[in-house]
């Protein structure tokens, strides 16, 4: 029996590796090897011109296809091979055909080797049983949405709202902010929003939040960023205005909007990290921001101590059932599906029916 969550808090993410003895004792080779995958898959989605969005899907089969995964020994060798099976799972999903030879063959010139046509067709094969294997990972569930359509609903929205003739382009997936050589303000923001989201892609935030919670999280969090950048005097030429969107306004009823404040911190510590190879830094200069990486990273530093310190030490939202006997947070056999034994279930509500009744 097999229970999907599509999402997990945090805290039930550690808790899984830390269940996961085989990833726990090799996180460090995880993160490398992860690192190192999506700069490749990143670079290999912009010189295809595929659609940057598809790096969301593939990070979150990606990442909960490791988290899961009962042996991982197994699979440290083949990091590249699954970003490769992620990706083209992602491109199915989105409606977006590409060659799988021409993919495979670009993809391993990135990473400096040449292949044949036989190897090309060795590596379908690869990627094709990862495919399966990464499905089953999945539970066959397919309960998370793209974050990019909500981000350009919510900046619609909100421009709409203040009547600013600097609305948001429909066309942001284009890069095409730009009207001549100058920005509007709003235009300048929402191509931020737009670039810090396909950061957050390949952060954890793709397992912890649904797509309307990401969209609001990379507002946010772009906000923050502009209005500190823009308090810099060498950027007022452009007459930038803050942005001081109330984001409540898309959170239905009296539900807490502390999880915008969470999800920023954990961007901001993935931009401290990795500043240098983000979205964030090469649209900074495309907007024309004059920033050193050095004083880019002590401005985020001093943001998320601001940010830690509207963050409750306790969260009781965030508590986690540490049961043994959850199947939420059991890792998958990798082997288990050989003789058809698995059944995927979304609702626990109905298995724990089907147990109650067994029992009687």
């Amino acid at each position: 029996m097999q229970l999907s969550k599509p999402y997990f808090t945090s805290r039930e993410i550690d808790v899984i590796t830390r269940k996961n003895v085989d990833l726990s004792q090799n996180i460090r080779n995880f993160k490398s090897k992860t690192k190192e995958t999506f700069q490749i898959l990143t670079t290999l989605i912009i010189k295809l011109k595929l659609p940057i969005r598809v790096l969301q899907n593939s990070s979150y089969f990606y990442q909960k296809f490791y988290l899961l995964n009962n042996n991982y020994k197994k699979y440290s060798n083949l990091h590249f091979e699954v970003g490769l099976a992620v990706l083209f799972i992602s491109l199915k999903l989105n409606d977006y055909i590409k060659k799988v030879s021409v993919v495979i063959s670009e993809a391993f010139t990135l990473k400096g080797n040449h292949l044949s046509s036989a190897d090309i067709e060795e590596n379908k094969k690869i990627i094709i049983s990862l495919e399966r294997k990464i499905l089953e990972f999945q539970s066959f569930d397919f309960r998370n949405f793209l974050v990019e359509d909500f981000l350009i609903k919510f900046l619609k929205f909100f421009n709409a709202e203040k009547q600013d003739n600097g609305e948001v382009n429909a066309n942001l997936h284009n890069g095409d902010t730009k009207q001549g050589n100058k920005l509007t303000s709003k235009k300048t923001f929402s191509y931020l929003s737009w670039c810090i989201l396909n950061d957050l892609y390949l952060t954890s935030l793709v397992l912890q939040y649904p797509a309307h919670y990401n969209a609001m999280v990379s507002i946010k969090c772009a906000s923050i960023i502009y209005n500190e950048l823009i308090k810099d005097a060498e950027n007022l030429d452009l007459n930038r205005k803050p942005i001081n969107w109330d984001l409540k306004k898309l959170i239905a009823g009296n539900k807490s909007d502390l999880f915008i404040i969470m999800g920023c911190n954990q961007l901001l510590e993935y931009y401290i990290d990795n500043i240098g190879i983000t979205f964030l830094k090469t649209c900074l200069a495309e907007l024309d921001f004059k920033i050193e990486e050095k004083k880019l990273v002590d401005l985020l530093l001093n943001i998320k101590i601001d940010l830690n310190s509207k963050i409750p030490s306790h969260l009781s939202s965030d508590n986690t059932a540490n049961s043994d006997d959850d199947l939420f947070f059991h890792t998958r056999d990798t082997d288990i599906a050989k003789n058809g034994s698995i059944r995927f279930l979304y609702n626990k509500q109905k298995f724990t029916d089907e147990v109650s009744m067994y029992n009687k």
